[in-house]
């Protein structure tokens, strides 16, 4: 199927450049966001273990793949001051505003047990889930979110 937003005469690089430019809805990307390269693999694991594709990345680094990806859902590891993930913060409003508040759906990761209401980041969060992060805990609600959006 040919791409509509890509001029049929235009150059290689012009066609790459249109191309990489749009935002790509995939309904089974989960994109985990920590500052930790351990918390990245184990939460990437357990997302893997619910049938769905993970992508890591840094807190710095999210902004971009949120927005050309749109995916599932956002797992941010707050870390030990719940501020480790502020700069992914943006791009997930962004994606919130252009979904109408469906897409993606937004998991912090606490380091405490707290009621949903004492976290303020301006109503981006769905879902929290008190560390230590085990399968046990995770993967049910990856799987209701999945399952409820597909």
């Amino acid at each position: 199927m040919p791409n509509e937003n890509v001029d049929p005469i235009a150059s290689r690089d012009e066609a790459q450049e249109a191309i990489i430019g749009q935002t790509l809805t995939q309904p089974e990307t989960v994109i985990v966001v920590s500052a930790s390269p351990v918390n990245l693999i184990v939460l990437s694991r357990i997302v893997e273990r619910a049938r769905l594709k993970a992508v890591s990345c840094e807190p710095g680094l999210a902004g971009p793949h949120i927005a050309r990806i749109d995916p599932l859902m956002v797992i941010l590891d707050g870390g030990s001051d719940m501020r480790e993930c502020d700069a992914a913060l943006a791009p997930i409003a962004a994606q919130k505003r252009l979904s109408d508040g469906t897409r993606p759906h937004v998991v912090l990761l606490t380091v405490q047990n707290m009621p949903p209401d004492t976290v303020d980041l301006g109503g981006l969060i769905d879902s929290l889930v008190a560390k230590p992060v085990t399968p046990e805990r995770l993967q049910p609600l990856i799987e209701t979110v999945r399952d409820r959006r597909s």
